[in-house]
């Protein structure tokens, strides 16, 4: 089985596709499956400002994909290589292993749901922030057409846990979105989100956490405190910030998150997952540019009404008035 999108979703149907999904799911766990949906993006729209008015792309050209080079690389009819942003392929669960390309069984699944959608097939492009990689190959999201509908390619992979959602300081649009359709696939356990080496970290565990040196992972856990030093903004999760996990913010990085309204300081006590990739510094750390790599988990608070003075009202007859 495949990622595959359904021709189309009625509502008289979503009981019974949910059901179908349940059972696919349980015997084909390891593969990448979607789940019907009516939300996928419609003809002549190249944002969805009625599910997130932040996820807004600049339309690029358009081209027929020719090759699929792994699950996030395509190479186009003019021999331009396209790397679709914002996700994040299947890797080895070591460092040296992330070099294996599309050799994992995982990966290979991925980049065969990848060639069923749109390898042949004519595509549309649309651009967030930077537009090419260090390697030269063109930044963008995909959009191909398929029995009538117009489906986001990255959205697609992320529903069937074909993918992960992977942010940058330079292309961000979109992101939370994402981030809530990669909940739902692995509340579901779809594709890679059946795997045991792809589940969050919890802070605790800081020997597993130095098991993934080198390696994307999402962790999460409670800030224990937040301290600052020479610019540097620090989320700690234990009492001995030398061994703990810990996540920091350059100064230089910092002002994204005052521009988005994200107090950092205020993550005190807040449970929060953070993805990225796992550094040591002392302990474990993930060094975070954005605030798309940070999802706060407990709800948000709104600030407390002044207590009202209350009214005295009109002074007893029987005392005198003073």
């Amino acid at each position: 089985m495949n990622c595959r999108p359904t021709n189309s979703c009625p509502q008289r149907w979503a009981l019974m596709a949910r059901n179908v999904q349940r059972i696919a799911i349980k015997h084909y766990s390891t593969l990448c499956v979607v789940v019907p949906t009516c939300t996928l993006l419609l003809a002549g729209t190249l944002h969805v400002a009625a599910i997130d008015n932040t996820c807004r792309l600049t339309p690029g050209p358009s081209g027929t994909i020719t090759e699929i080079l792994d699950p996030t690389t395509v190479i186009l009819d003019d021999k331009i290589e396209i790397r679709l942003t914002a996700v994040l392929p299947p890797r080895g669960f070591s460092p040296k292993d992330n070099n294996s390309g599309d050799r994992t069984p995982l990966a290979s699944k991925a980049k065969s749901a990848l060639g069923d959608l749109v390898l042949d097939k004519a595509v549309e492009l649309a651009y967030d922030g930077r537009r090419r990689d260090r390697y030269g190959r063109t930044l963008a999201h995909l959009y191909v057409r398929r029995r009538g509908e117009r489906i986001w390619v990255q959205r697609f992979l992320v529903e069937g846990g074909c993918t992960r959602v992977a942010s940058y300081r330079d292309n961000r649009a979109c992101i939370r979105l994402l981030q809530d359709q990669e909940r739902t696939a692995r509340q579901d356990r779809r594709g890679l989100w059946a795997h045991s080496r792809y589940q969050i970290l919890p802070v605790r565990n800081v020997a597993n956490i130095l098991g993934r040196i080198r390696t994307f992972q999402l962790v999460e856990g409670t800030v224990l405190k937040v301290g600052e030093a020479k610019g540097w903004i620090f989320l700690n999760f234990g009492e001995n910030w030398k061994n703990d996990f810990t996540v920091s913010v350059a100064r230089r990085n910092q002002k994204l998150f005052r521009k988005a309204h994200f107090d950092l300081k205020a993550l005190a006590g807040k449970r929060i997952r953070v993805r990225g990739w796992i550094e040591r510094w002392n302990g474990p750390m993930i060094k975070v540019t954005h605030p798309e790599q940070i999802e706060i988990l407990d709800p948000i608070k709104p600030p407390a009404a002044p207590p009202q003075k209350k009214d005295p009202g009109p002074p007893d007859p029987g005392l005198p008035r003073i």
